[in-house]
């Protein structure tokens, strides 16, 4: 009987220490579901925190401004001149007309602004290949100055003009002098601002530097096409020591050039793949004039030169 009576206790301990483990689980869980509530609660107030300062700040600085209204905004742009111009209107909260002046200070240089209606614009040419900064607007009123900083920096390369970018995807291999290379081309034209299309694509092959092949990649029709992929499978056969480089070259609806390289070896007489310069996979594309004149490299190329 007392037997009997420890084993009945030890089977309710046994089923209570599995509810208390289950009871445990249970609130791992809850405290866990808890942990991630307060989480998500103090990201949300901090996010709104975060809004509400921005806000203030921005009222706190438009109220602090001399200007009612700004706008920096892009003109006629010369490829062939490398130039662009650089549109900027503003509208003071107060002045006197016939007696307030204004300039543009950019790049540290001043451009007076011509005034009509209340509004003040100039139109700056600037290179289309730099860097510039807006540095501020000055009024003058009877010899009284005011300055309102704008402190903007504008490059124009990456505002105005597309963006190329070529890849390839596959294996290449060498065997003796022949080098093989298979895979497909993706070739991506991105526009800003204004649509630009390809109306173009080659494969060009330049062997040292010099150009030996150009291959036109035929188009499907489609004329507002902005990407193009193509098969490469192709072997080509290499002087020992010579560099082999493998170029698209996109042509943009107004005639402009821009290539990229795809593929860059250097032939060992063996089997092994010579890929030492490997800086122009990060490199930019570059863009020539209608007639083929550079107009734009990437600095990484100029690395990779010296490198050579």
């Amino acid at each position: 009987m007392k037997q009997k009576a420890l084993s009945i206790i030890s089977v309710i301990s046994v089923i209570g220490l599995i509810v208390c483990l289950f009871e445990i689980v249970s609130l791992h869980g809850e405290i866990d579901d808890l942990n991630r509530t307060i989480s998500n609660q103090y990201e949300r107030f901090n996010r709104e925190v975060s809004s509400i300062y921005s806000n203030v700040d921005d009222k706190l600085k438009k109220q602090a401004s001399i200007l009612s209204e700004k706008s920096l905004d892009y003109g006629e742009k010369d490829l062939q001149n490398r130039t662009v111009e650089i549109i900027c209107t503003v509208v003071p909260k107060e002045y006197t007309p016939g007696k307030t002046t204004a300039v543009l200070v950019l790049d540290g240089k001043e451009y007076k602004m011509k005034e009509k209606n209340g509004s003040f614009s100039v139109k700056a040419s600037v290179s289309l290949f730099d860097e510039h900064m807006v540095n501020r607007i000055v009024f003058d009123t009877d010899g009284v100055r005011q300055t309102e900083d704008i402190s903007e920096s504008r490059t124009p390369r990456w505002d105005v003009l597309p963006s190329v970018y070529a890849t390839k995807s596959g294996q290449s291999s060498n065997r003796g002098n022949t080098f093989t290379t298979s895979g497909d081309c993706t070739v991506t034209m991105e526009s800003k601002g204004e649509i630009t299309r390809i109306e173009k694509v080659y494969l060009v092959e330049y062997l040292d530097g010099e150009e030996k092949s150009r291959e036109e990649i035929p188009k499907d029709g489609d004329d507002n096409r902005t990407t193009f992929i193509f098969e490469l499978n192709k072997g080509f056969e290499l002087p020992t020591g010579s560099t082999l480089t493998l170029c698209t070259e996109v042509v943009d609806s107004e005639g402009y050039i821009y290539r990229n390289i795809i593929e860059k070896t250097r032939a060992t007489g063996s089997t092994s793949l010579d890929y030492s310069d490997l800086l122009w996979h990060a490199a930019e594309a570059s863009i020539y004039s209608p007639e083929g004149e550079l107009l734009w490299e990437d600095e990484i190329m100029n690395v990779a030169e010296i490198i050579e």
